[in-house]
């Protein structure tokens, strides 16, 4: 029962407005969740004003002024982490190769094989003979000879001396040369390609715990961050109402 002034509860039941529809709020659909929790509160509680027009304006005064604070710490609560995690880090790493892409400057997405084949083969045949011979008739065979004597034709009856001698070399060489093999899968609007040098980024991700603290300290720390943003709001709205039982 009401004493100095009247219920919050009357206002609400008579379908007086309060004032909580245009105060400002991080997501409309919430608005009637966090109107209800204080109506709930404060239900049975007086006005802190000597009428409910006043209470209206103050109340209505009092949301425009708190809300883009509280605002902000309902967004924040909506950030995803892991918790139990002391490092997050990536890290870059460009690599550079050579690839196709085609005359109009658009790369596609081909299978290149290249092959290359390359070989000399060579043979070199050198060949030499030679023989030689004499044979010798002498009606003195008592007397001595000298080989001089005989080639020169002196004291022989008849001498004769075959000589021969043959020499040759030949020399042949190959070269298979160098042929190259390339072929291309992929888009084939492209009539022409050209090679061009590609920078491929591989980007490495690094996460875990352990360099400063562990995964205990981590959840204890994480459980200070808890906030009843609701409860925080309702206690900010005390100095409207009587708050006499």
């Amino acid at each position: 029962m009401a004493i100095y002034t009247t219920e919050l509860r009357r206002l609400i039941e008579c379908g007086f407005d309060i004032g909580l529809n245009d105060y400002p709020i991080f997501d409309e659909d919430y608005r009637p969740i966090l109107n209800q929790k204080i109506i709930d509160h404060y239900y049975m509680c007086e006005i802190g004003a000597e009428t409910a027009g006043l209470f209206r304006h103050y109340l209505h005064t009092k949301m425009q002024e708190i809300m883009p604070y509280y605002n902000k710490l309902y967004l924040s609560q909506e950030i995803e982490f892991n918790p139990l995690r002391d490092f997050d880090e990536t890290t870059e790493e460009t690599r550079k190769h050579t690839g196709k892409v085609d005359t109009a400057g658009e790369a596609h997405d081909v299978t290149t094989t290249t092959g290359a084949t390359q070989g000399t083969a060579s043979n070199s045949t050198t060949t030499s003979a030679s023989s030689s011979g004499l044979s010798v008739s002498s009606d003195t065979p008592q007397g001595m000879l000298a080989t001089t004597d005989i080639i020169d034709n002196k004291y022989a009856s008849t001498a004769q001396k075959d000589e021969d001698s043959s020499s040759g070399s030949s020399t042949g060489s190959s070269t298979t040369g160098t042929q190259y093999n390339d072929s291309k899968s992929g888009d084939a609007a492209s009539s022409s390609t050209t090679d061009t040098l590609i920078d491929d980024i591989i980007g490495k991700h690094y996460f875990g715990y352990g360099k400063s603290k562990s995964p205990s300290e981590l959840l204890l720390e994480y459980r200070k961050t808890f906030l009843n943003i609701d409860l925080m709001i309702i206690k900010e709205l005390e100095d409207l109402f009587m708050m006499i039982f």
